[in-house]
Parts: structure tokens; C-alpha cells; sequence
């Protein structure tokens, strides 16, 4: 007699999204509930990375805080299992010269690039 024991977890495993990387620095934008008002929480506050995805709608993700309660937030404040990351501007420096013109014309290097 031969027994198979599955795992009903083991077929979706790569189906669950985590967050990756919190885009926003200092504090989150966050629905905390069922109150439907926002508020403002600590990074510090936010779970620890990679963070697990309970629900995702368009624009919004439902998450578990430090505290064990639901929250709500934004989905561009972070990063997503399997998304690309978003590189600066200024992290990719090009040169091109125009083909009518003797003139250059240059991406990502300016004042605000650090």
C-alpha cells in the first residue's frame, strides 16, 4: 500500500506575493481595520521584509502590521514579489548627439542626481 500525502500549501506557495521594499521613507500612508481613515505609521512599524500579501486590489494591498491588526495601503509606496525595480534617472548617464545639430544632449547628470 502506498500513501501520498500533499501539502494543499505546497501548490500555491509561489502564488503568494510578498512586499519586497518599502518605496517611502520615514512614514507609511496606512488604513489601519475597518475605519476606513488613514494615517501615517513609522517604517519601524511596518512589518519586517518580505512582508506577506493577505489581499491585493488595484490600487490597494491589505497586509498584517507589527501589531497583528490589518492594515491598507498603497500599492506604488512599495516593492512586489516579481516586480522590476525602479532605477533613478540619474543612476543611468547617456550622451546623444542629435543627428541635424552639432549639439549633445545628456540624461542623468544634473544637480539633484547624488
Amino acid at each position: 500500500m502506498v500513501v501520498i500525502i500533499c501539502s494543499p500549501l505546497s501548490s500555491h506557495a509561489e502564488d503568494v506575493e510578498h512586499i519586497t521594499k518599502y518605496l517611502v521613507e520615514g512614514k507609511m500612508r496606512v488604513s489601519i481595520g475597518n475605519s476606513g481613515t488613514w494615517s501615517y505609521l513609522p517604517i519601524a512599524d511596518m512589518p519586517e521584509l518580505p512582508a506577506k500579501i493577505l489581499k491585493r486590489d488595484r490600487q490597494r494591498l491589505t497586509i498584517v502590521l507589527k501589531d497583528e491588526q490589518k492594515g491598507v495601503i498603497n500599492v506604488g509606496d512599495v516593492r512586489i514579489t516579481n516586480e522590476p525595480d525602479i532605477v533613478k534617472i540619474c543612476q543611468i548617464t547617456t550622451a546623444q548627439r542629435n543627428s541635424d545639430s552639432r549639439e549633445y544632449g545628456l540624461r542623468g547628470v544634473g544637480e539633484d542626481c547624488k
